[in-house]
């Protein structure tokens, strides 16, 4: 099931510590589940981003991806 694999890696990659030293402080995938269906992921420790930088951030991704970013 292609839903169920999506959601898994993305719970397993979400409950993965970070080693703020050694690791990547992001991480972002889309993830194509049919012709019709995809799931953006990102994780992004908070030493990266605030409330206000994150939704910002997340809607210029969403603009781009709607093709409403010209």
């Amino acid at each position: 099931d292609p839903v169920e694999a999506a959601h898994r890696w993305m719970n397993d990659n979400y409950h993965r510590p970070i080693d703020l030293l050694g690791d990547q402080l992001t991480d972002l995938a889309l993830l194509r589940i049919t012709d019709n269906l995809s799931y953006f992921y990102l994780r992004a420790h908070h030493v990266l981003f605030d409330g206000y930088g994150a939704y910002n951030f997340i809607r210029h991704i969403a603009a781009a991806y709607s093709g409403s970013v010209g």
